[in-house]
């Protein structure tokens, strides 16, 4: 099989077109070439990636409507027709207990979406959950689009997509969920802040097969070919046999830690650092090889690959500099190449 790599220095930004970087990106599926990106202000923006213009874009409401100041986080998945959105909004401690307590109260929401052919959704239905710590990490949905399984805090809940009804799935309450990814129809895995990654039946919630993968926590995973991809804060990529859960490759990324994952091909990863130095680099896991691009920003936390190969496209963050730390984020798109390793 060809090595995919990035043409050195050759990168197209690829913004949407009323994002001015005040909310912070905080999720991106790329599905038919469409980029579906989701705001931690609650906006999501269509972009048609080889156009690179932005096709639509809505706003999902919020009630109650999200304080000023208030912490948001924003989680999507999509399968088909379904597009499903998690929102949780966070209340900061009480006046008194700021700067003693870091707790937050928080209210989450999932958002049901029928997405049409135009670019266009229609909101079929909203489900709110009751107000508590319910700071919902990830969301996927099954390979099937019946299931959907998602992790308020330190549980792991699975829901039929049509009708919402949770059930515990598994009780991984000495843990805390960071990743969640589907290895088939009744197989997911999860991986956590503590490094463990557990794949499990969502059948009856028994657990397959369980390690420690990494030195800290996991914060991505990609499955594809049979085997399953995980990165994580101990600056490591490893490639698992989806199976057995036997170690088949393992790359150490450099003085940075390994935020994204995604799969390319059968033999090659494309993995985005951050922390230190943001760099995309292209791992053939099987021979070994790879190939590094420093970009100018100082993290990668999020990968999507165009369905052809084309492509790669990445959520980005920096630091803009002054007297409060802001965080900018933004999305590019690197061009991808068939044949040698790009030196």
């Amino acid at each position: 099989d060809p090595t995919v790599a990035p043409e050195t220095g050759r990168d197209t930004t690829v913004v949407p077109a009323r994002n001015d970087n005040i909310s912070h990106i905080g999720d991106i599926v790329l599905t038919q070439d469409v980029l579906y990106v989701v705001t931690e202000g609650a906006e999501v923006e269509l972009i048609a990636l080889n156009s690179e213009t932005l096709v639509e874009q809505w706003r999902i409401e919020l009630e109650p409507r999200k304080p000023a100041g208030n912490k948001m986080r924003a989680r999507m998945a999509i399968s088909g027709e379904l597009c499903v959105i998690a929102i949780s909004t966070f209340d900061p401690p009480p006046e008194k207990l700021q700067g003693i307590s870091s707790e937050w109260s928080s209210t989450a929401a999932f958002k049901y979406l029928i997405l049409a052919k135009d670019g266009t959704a229609e909101l079929k239905e909203s489900i709110d959950l009751e107000r508590g710590q319910h700071d919902i990490r990830d969301v996927a949905i099954s390979p099937d689009g019946t299931q959907m399984v998602w992790s308020p805090n330190n549980i792991l809940l699975r829901s039929p997509v049509k009708k919402f009804a949770p059930s515990v799935l598994m009780d991984v309450a000495a843990y805390s969920i960071t990743a969640i990814e589907w290895l088939g129809p009744d197989v997911v895995a999860i991986g956590t802040l503590e490094g463990h990654i557990h794949v499990i039946s969502a059948v009856d919630g028994k657990t397959l097969w369980s390690v420690e993968g990494h030195f800290g926590a996991v914060f991505d995973m990609a499955f594809g070919h049979g085997v399953l991809a995980s990165v994580g804060s101990d600056r490591k990529a490893k490639v698992w046999d989806a199976v057995s859960g036997e170690v088949l490759a393992s790359m150490s990324v450099g003085n940075t830690r390994a935020m994204a994952v995604c799969m390319l091909s059968d033999e090659t990863l494309a993995i985005g650092t951050g922390l230190m130095e943001g760099k995309l680099i292209i791992w053939n896991w099987k021979d070994g090889k790879h190939t590094e691009l420093l970009t100018e920003y100082v993290a990668i936390y999020d990968l999507e690959a165009a369905t052809d190969g084309s492509s790669l496209v990445a959520t980005l963050s920096d630091v803009v500099g002054g007297e409060k730390y802001i965080e900018k984020t933004s999305i590019r798109k690197y061009p991808l190449q068939v044949g040698r390793l790009v030196e």
